[in-house]
């Protein structure tokens, strides 16, 4: 079977892992620790870790359309995988001694450095031996598998409370702008006699890893510069707190026709529904501003 022919794409892919061999093979070590930290961290929610891992095979399966990584190491790229590698030993010196709980904050931040050494190494590994450009195209693809990946759970516990409280923050902020008599208590919202609690759920932190899937695949196609998208994919946590302060405000707005029947199962339900709509049309308007950075080519 000729894979050149029916896969057209594969020879680009293959020219690139193979001129870039040491961060090729590093990429397939991160695909791998991945995989198996998604398999040992997400056994509660898996779900939630494959999306992860499809956005990594898919970033990753994307170097096809890089150009030739022939970027070669330089003496700035040897003098910067020194420092780079001198992170990762302090980082690795840092998390010597991890406890058994990874919950806590003290143990969080000793693990976050832990897989932040191990990355540090890979991407001074890809800088001492691929040049700069190539080890900065893997590196957001070394980020997934080596970080992300594994510590997906801890991350979310420790990013979730924070999300609640601007979310709430925004929230009230609006409410009385509309003159609403409303206060907040921590991601608690008093309103009269009805007490509001923003939970994990409610948060929308338990779908960032399948908004963060959509959000490649809508920046995808658009033809602009690599460092441009990976840029503006960091916005989405700010499109995940302005979603759910537009959910809440909904949900205020339905309770003052419909009372307490609006938390009920099947309209708080509607209501998440309204949450995933209304944040992947905030993500999809917003990636107009990377096509209009798009310049029309000079004809010959």
């Amino acid at each position: 079977m000729d894979f050149n022919r029916h896969f057209p794409t594969l020879p680009l892919l293959r020219k690139n892992f193979l001129a870039a061999k040491a961060s090729a093979f590093l990429l397939i070590a991160a695909i791998l620790f991945g995989t198996i930290s998604c398999l040992l961290w997400g056994r509660a929610h898996w779900e939630e870790g494959a999306f992860l891992l499809a956005l990594l095979l898919l970033a990753s399966f994307d170097l096809k359309n890089s150009p030739v990584l022939t970027s070669k190491p330089s003496r700035c790229s040897h003098v910067l995988s020194w420092l780079i590698l001198l992170c990762a030993f302090l980082g690795l010196l840092f998390s010597w001694q991890t406890h058994a709980d990874p919950f806590s904050n003290q143990d969080f931040s000793r693990l976050l450095c832990k897989h932040g050494a191990l990355l540090f190494l890979a991407f001074a590994i890809a800088l001492r031996f691929d040049g700069i450009h190539t080890a900065f195209t893997f590196l957001p693809r070394l980020l997934l598998g080596f970080v992300l990946l594994p510590l997906y759970e801890v991350i979310l516990l420790e990013i979730s409370y924070p999300l609640r409280l601007l979310s709430t923050y925004v929230t009230v902020l609006v409410l009385r702008l509309c003159t609403v008599q409303v206060i907040s208590d921590g991601t608690t919202l008093l309103w009269g006699t009805q007490v509001i609690s923003i939970t994990d759920a409610c948060s929308g932190i338990s779908l960032l890893s399948f908004l963060a899937f959509l959000e490649y695949l809508i920046v995808r196609p658009i033809d602009t510069a690599a460092w441009k998208k990976w840029l503006w994919s960091s916005l989405l946590l700010f499109w995940i707190i302005l979603g759910n302060a537009l959910r809440l405000l909904l949900t205020f707005a339905l309770y003052t026709v419909m009372g307490d029947a609006v938390f009920e199962r099947m309209p708080h339900f509607l209501l998440g529904c309204f949450f995933i709509v209304v944040t992947s049309l905030l993500i999809w308007f917003s990636s107009f501003a990377l096509s209009k950075d798009i310049h029309p080519q000079e004809q010959p």
